[in-house]
């Protein structure tokens, strides 16, 4: 059974054993989710979108996985998504709607100049 040592919040490195009394280290990092709440002023609308949503704050999750070159260690963004509806707006139903972080970011640059 491999023995488990923590080294961070998002790395774990095994120690396995083959048998023939030789251990080896191995390096094993987990994806990670960010979290980050967004504020549109006025309605907008995204790419894939049925409707314009109203304004107000948004949670956005990013998905990320880990890069490793050399001694430092970054972080890939796989997938974003926005939850539906606002955070102020009291729904029986929330969805996680998958979108591309590049045309958020528009929507939100947008947002900024016609404030």
């Amino acid at each position: 059974m491999p023995a488990l040592t923590a080294h961070g919040p998002d790395r774990r490195d095994f120690v396995c054993g083959s048998g023939s009394g030789v251990s080896e280290k191995v390096a094993v990092m987990d994806n990670r989710t960010t979290q980050k709440v967004v504020r549109f002023l006025s309605a907008f609308s995204l790419p894939g979108f049925d409707t314009p949503q109203p304004p107000g704050d948004y949670l956005v999750e990013h998905d990320e996985e880990p890069i490793e070159s050399g001694s430092s260690l970054a972080w890939r963004r796989v997938a974003a998504f926005i939850h539906l509806p606002a955070i102020s707006i009291r729904a029986t139903t929330q969805q996680m709607v998958p979108i591309d972080p590049a045309f958020l970011e528009d929507a939100l640059e947008q947002d900024r100049k016609q404030s």
